[in-house]
Parts: C-alpha cells; structure tokens; sequence
C-alpha cells in the first residue's frame, strides 16, 4: 500500500502509506453510506490522470486542457475495460476534493487532477451483471 506515480511507464513508489485509501475516501465527495456505498477505502487500486495546467498551455495553447481531458477519458474507459476483462469493477470518478486529495498523493501546486477511476472487486447484486467482453 501506498502513493505511486507512473513515469515512462513505470509506477514508482513515493512513500508507503497504508492511511492513504483512507484519507481518499475521507475527501471523496459522496460519504460512505448503506446506499451509495463508496467504499474508496477498500478499493485496492484507485489512478488518479493529472496534468500541469502551465506547461500543458504553454505547449498545446488553449486546445490542450481540451486534449487532456480525452486523452485521460480513452486512458480511463480502456482502465474499465481491462477491469471488466478480469472480473474487477473500474468507475471514472471525479468527486474528490481537489485540494485535499492532492495533499494525499503527493501532487504539486502546480498540478490538476483530471479525471480519477476506482477500481476493486465488485460486491454481489444478486442480479445480472453486464458482460462488457468482447
């Protein structure tokens, strides 16, 4: 358990923290109740897309803030996909509070959280579960 960042295709850690899932689901913008069930806390696995919103303009103009947000949506759906491959459950979320989650994973001032995906095991509904194989 801990806070990880991903550079040229690779996760390095940044510090173990086994408080961190905790402290997401702490700022994640739904509570834990019997119905919504957010349960971030339990989550083995939550990836966070982030850019540096300077660097991101300074290259790409006003275009770019535009181009990250589908270059991280196609990142995310392709996430939920291979989640769903392997029987595991992936939602994109965006409900976090920006500023206290960036404090939980380490990201700079200078960097924005763009989109954000769950992903765990899913709990039985007792009903039918979409297929999203091909």
């Amino acid at each position: 358990p801990g806070i990880h960042r991903i550079h040229d295709g690779t996760a390095h850690l940044l510090r173990r923290d086994p408080t961190a899932p905790a402290g997401l689901e702490a700022n994640y913008g739904y509570g834990l109740t019997p119905v919504n069930g957010c349960g971030i806390a339990n989550a083995p696995l939550t990836v966070f897309f982030s850019v540096r919103p300077r660097e991101l303009f300074a290259r790409f103009g006003p275009a770019g803030w535009s181009a990250a947000q589908h270059a991280c949506g196609w990142a995310v759906h392709g996430l939920c996909l291979a989640a769903a491959a392997e029987g595991l459950f992936a939602r994109p979320v965006r409900a976090f509070k920006e500023i206290q989650t960036k404090e939980v994973i380490g990201l700079g001032e200078d960097e924005t959280i763009v989109l954000s995906a769950v992903v765990g095991v899913p709990r039985e509904t007792g009903g039918a579960v979409l297929d999203l194989r091909t």
